[in-house]
């Protein structure tokens, strides 16, 4: 059965901005980085990225939504197996467990070193939740890496 006339939406589409279009990339390029800083291995079980048929992801060690000027930060961001990076979320990073320390903090401390943690700390104070940022000087930060 063929429609007649144009398809009509309940929502209106909005056309991408060209920051969100840099974001995009940005978020690739430090992706990129970080994949090849940690030889495309998931740093929490070491699995390769088409070791177990699960993707390797770019997981940011304090959250890009929470901490927008931490977003692009090298530091922030590990390189986790989808299994590992769903426990790091259900484990939650900040979060206080019940039962005792947090694991996910615990495990991070080992895995990038304490005196690292305490820096990405630092910065997380420092920067707050911010979100101006200057796109242009992080592109080129990036890529210099």
């Amino acid at each position: 059965m063929k429609r007649g006339g144009p398809i009509k939406r309940k929502v209106r589409v909005r056309a991408v901005s060209t920051r969100a279009k840099t974001i995009k990339k940005l978020d690739a390029l430090v992706r990129q980085i970080v994949l090849k800083r940690d030889g495309e291995r998931c740093r929490k079980c070491g699995a390769a990225s088409r070791g177990h048929g699960f993707a390797i992801q770019a997981a940011h060690i304090y959250g890009k939504g929470a901490y927008p000027s931490l977003r692009f930060k090298i530091e922030n961001v590990l390189t986790l197996c989808q299994p590992c990076h769903f426990w790091w979320h259900q484990q939650g990073f900040g979060r206080e467990a019940s039962s005792g320390p947090n694991l996910v903090r615990a495990w991070c401390v080992t895995a990038i070193g304490e005196k690292a943690m305490d820096a990405l700390d630092l910065m997380a104070q420092v920067a707050g939740k911010k979100k101006t940022l200057d796109l242009e000087a992080t592109r080129l930060y990036l890529e210099s890496l």
